[in-house]
């Protein structure tokens, strides 16, 4: 092993990756403690210094010999049951949308409702994946979309779109032109989202998304991926086996195996991959027009060192017809931007209350730190955990 227990125990950002059992897992200190109470007592009576030291003094062992296990089954993404919705195919089969979804209050909310419609309105079969299981809430949606399946809370939003893969037949996903990962992160459409189809279309990108960004190195911000025939044959089965041979991982690790690895896949595999809005090339428009001078400044700092779904969320809306705004922006505002004028940028005034009133709910209390956040935070080296030859 390359690194000590100290400098795994201070970088946060670390993924220190553990293979069992013919898997591998990464190694969550705060998991292991919840799901491992008598280690966690050790600890406190100050017998090993933390989880990272009690695992890798005993407890690698132990779960080698199956008298310990690393989690509780319930750390793993599992599909709980599969629901029809009511929403026919579309006709000419162009868009397979697998939209993940997430509340932690278990609501299906009206931007999510609306956002579902919109992808609709432009051709999109839709599998809805959720942790949400109430009845009233699904029968919000049920019209929009043509399957549900509802989830453990485990996975994340890779998690969610690997179990709609498994659950939708490859016979009938070969019939779409795209298949696209949707999340809930965003307010979406705040402008025409007709515009951004069709020229992903024309593009004839095979892995597309609505931004992509440099941080931590080049790739699709995943919040929206459009996969084309080529990129479904290569990179879906790529997808489906990091799954299912790293069952749990951290967010940090998603980030680097499945956020940043999913776009550096299909580059080294030969396929060809852009954004609606290229980070490149407004880069290049900022630096190069005087009228866009007013975002000079975030971009001198250099490409790699900004979000531009944050710091040019107005230029992306205005220029380049972005249809989607980050929640994160308006709830957490970690720049600490003017973002008051969205409201005048987007298309259809009904958008602000619907915002508003999601705003006032997600305030109430914190959110979790999103992948965004994790991104800004820290580039995220890893680690494979060989103490010993795994059995």
């Amino acid at each position: 092993m390359n690194f000590g227990i100290d400098e795994l125990e201070t970088s946060s950002h670390r993924v220190l990756r553990i293979p069992l059992h013919g898997y591998e897992f990464d190694f969550d200190p705060s998991a292991y403690c919840m799901d491992n109470p008598d280690a966690a007592m050790l600890i406190a009576q100050g017998r090993f210094r933390s989880a990272t030291d009690h695992f890798l003094r005993v407890g690698y062992t132990q779960c080698r010999e199956g008298t310990r296990s690393l989690y509780a089954s319930n750390r793993f993404v599992r599909c709980l049951a599969v629901e029809g919705g009511e929403a026919a195919p579309a006709a000419d089969h162009r868009y397979l949308a697998l939209f993940a979804h997430y509340d932690r209050d278990g609501i299906i909310d009206e931007y999510v409702v609306r956002y579902l419609s919109a992808l609709r309105d432009a051709g999109a079969d839709i599998c809805f994946i959720t942790s949400t299981a109430a009845p009233k809430e699904l029968e919000k949606i049920r019209q929009f979309v043509f399957r549900i399946i509802i989830k453990n809370d485990a996975g994340r939003d890779f998690g969610s779109w690997y179990l709609a893969l498994e659950s939708i037949q490859t016979s009938l996903r070969e019939r779409y032109a795209y298949v696209l990962f949707i999340n809930d992160s965003v307010y979406f459409p705040v402008v025409d989202c007709g515009r951004m189809f069709a020229q992903m279309a024309a593009s004839k990108l095979d892995l597309w998304g609505i931004t992509d960004s440099r941080q931590c190195g080049y790739h699709l911000q995943s919040y929206f991926l459009g996969f084309s025939r080529n990129a479904q044959k290569t990179l879906l089965p790529w997808f489906a086996e990091t799954i299912k041979s790293t069952p749990y991982m951290t967010k940090y690790g998603q980030i680097a195996s499945l956020e940043l690895g999913l776009t550096q896949h299909a580059l080294e595999t030969g396929l060809a991959v852009g954004a609606l809005c290229s980070i490149d090339t407004i880069n290049n428009d900022v630096l190069t027009n005087p009228r866009l001078s007013q975002w000079r400044s975030f971009l001198q700092v250099g490409r790699c060192h900004i979000n531009p779904s944050h710091a040019l969320w107005d230029l992306l809306i205005a220029r380049y017809g972005c249809p989607a705004l980050k929640i994160e922006l308006l709830r957490d505002n970690p720049l600490g931007l003017d973002t008051r004028g969205w409201v005048s940028l987007a298309a259809s005034p009904s958008l602000n209350p619907i915002v508003q009133r999601h705003l006032d709910r997600m305030k109430k209390q914190p959110c979790a730190p999103t992948a965004e956040q994790a991104l800004a935070e820290a580039s995220i080296p890893a680690t494979r955990f060989s103490r010993h030859q795994d059995a």
